[in-house]
């Protein structure tokens, strides 16, 4: 049997088409389960380039009506062998299921991303129809992955799904749908953000009044995760989100990947060394660089590293990407450029390439950006000055 191809310009033409050439394959199709297929068509096709037969289609929704009418409901994973379906099912105790385009050998699956130990795909809620992000993490043996500690690819694994859990109906936030750990792998199902990253939305052309909606909303992140003594410690243009409900709306940011995150002062946190290399402070970056004398001097470097000062300081740098289409400021190059920062070379940086901007705008930068931590703005401070000065509605 011949796949189904969902690309038609013309909805009334591709009914009339998809009718047509299925109804003679699975006649006792319903009209409700035909619709839900219709619509899961459309969302299964931004998941993958491999089509689904409607056969396939019909079998994921008979498992999904099956899981869902048995009683003392868990979270569970559903795999694709076991059941005979096309992709696996991710299944919540609320009664959520989650069609994961995650199989390795369906080559047409897309990868939005391939971290240190997480993969990120996509998946579609078979209630809403709505496209989830499902981060998978797998289990590696470190005979076959030396260079990958087994301890920070797992034992990260709940630290990151206790602070998404704090910061939950936060609209700043990744929105954390459930979790599924089948001993070897842990699957994250995670709102999906439509517009992408800073890092792939600084080399388009969004509009300035929507860079300004972002900035806002991650300036607004800042002042809750430090209000909770949170530190982020790896805000990067590839962790913060940009997502549009509808076509005109104005962007709304969110910061994502809370693995790196610690609380201000935590012990165990303060030696751990996460930071991406072009967004890290100057005291981040001198923990790689110094060798100190004394465990006192070793253990006071490490406390400036683990404030809410370190996040202030990346966030300026992502700002100043942003309005500059993606370019970084010279001295983030090495961490021993980064620890030895030029603040009057930064800020002829800022006056040049954001010279057409109102200054106000590279006041706000350069104070996110001091060398000494205890010159540097808090988040407080720079929503006030950003809503006081350069967002006005």
């Amino acid at each position: 049997m011949s796949t189904f191809n969902y690309a038609f310009p013309d909805a009334e033409k591709f009914s009339r088409s998809f009718r047509s050439s299925y109804s003679y394959v699975t006649p006792e199709l319903s009209p409700a389960c035909y619709g839900n297929a219709m619509k899961l068509m459309k969302s299964i096709s931004q998941c993958t380039t491999t089509p689904l037969t409607l056969s396939e289609i019909e079998k994921i929704l008979n498992v999904r009506d099956r899981c869902l009418r048995a009683p003392n409901q868990t979270t569970r994973k559903i795999g694709a062998k076991d059941a005979s379906i096309a992709r696996p099912l991710l299944i919540s105790e609320k009664g959520d299921v989650i069609l994961a385009m995650t199989q390795t050998w369906a080559k047409g699956d897309k990868t939005l991303d391939q971290g240190f130990c997480k993969t990120i795909k996509l998946g579609v809620d078979l209630k809403t129809v709505k496209i989830k992000i499902v981060a998978v993490a797998r289990l590696y043996r470190r005979k076959h992955h030396a260079k990958i500690s087994n301890h920070i690819t797992w034992a990260r694994l709940p630290k990151e799904r206790a602070f998404l859990e704090l910061f939950r109906n936060e609209r700043e936030f990744v929105q954390l749908d459930f979790v599924v750990d089948t001993g070897k792998k842990v699957y994250f199902v995670m709102e999906y953000c439509n517009q992408s990253d800073i890092y792939y939305l600084s080399r388009t052309t969004p509009t300035e009044k929507n860079l300004l909606y972002l900035i806002r909303d991650y300036l607004t992140a800042l002042v809750k995760m430090h209000a909770k003594k949170v530190v982020h410690r790896d805000i990067k243009t590839e962790n913060l989100f940009a997502h549009q409900e509808t076509p005109g709306a104005p962007f709304s940011g969110k910061i994502g990947d809370m693995g790196d995150a610690c609380f201000e002062g935590d012990e165990s946190s303060k030696k751990e060394f996460l930071c991406t290399e072009r967004s890290c402070a100057p005291e981040y970056a001198a923990l790689r660089l110094v060798k100190y004398k004394s465990l006192k001097e070793s253990e006071d470097a490490h406390c400036k590293a683990t404030t809410p000062k370190v996040d202030i300081f990346s966030m300026g740098c992502v700002i100043y990407v942003m309005f500059c289409g993606g370019g970084v400021f010279n001295f983030q190059k090495s961490y021993a450029s980064i620890a030895h920062m030029n603040e009057q070379q930064a800020l002829r940086e800022i006056n040049h390439w954001l010279s057409r901007y109102d200054g106000k705008l590279q006041e706000l930068i350069y104070n996110m950006i001091r060398r000494d931590p205890l010159e540097r703005w808090t988040a407080e401070q720079a929503l006030d000055h950003f809503n006081k000065y350069i967002f006005i509605e």
